[in-house]
């Protein structure tokens, strides 16, 4: 499991999964592709980090879920 006290603002992320947007039917990511942690954040006692998807939309992504739609590039360990 990827934790917060890994990541930073700036860290790269790689999309293993489209993460299929539900109401538009269009994927936010592409798979093999990088996406920059730009923030961090919280809500309702989770934590979050936040990055810009392929439409240009900021998203968030529970930081306890994140290897559903994410490994990270710098931590080798987490890379499918």
């Amino acid at each position: 499991m990827i934790s917060k006290n890994e990541l930073k603002v700036g860290d790269k992320l790689t999309a293993i999964s489209p993460c299929k947007m539900y109401r538009e039917e269009i994927n936010a990511l592409t798979i093999g592709k990088e996406y920059e942690i730009m923030m961090f954040e919280e809500e309702d006692n989770e934590d979050y980090v936040l990055v810009v998807d392929d439409q240009n939309d900021k998203h968030l992504y529970p930081i306890n879920e994140l290897e559903k739609w994410f490994g990270a590039s710098k931590f080798s360990s987490f890379m499918i």
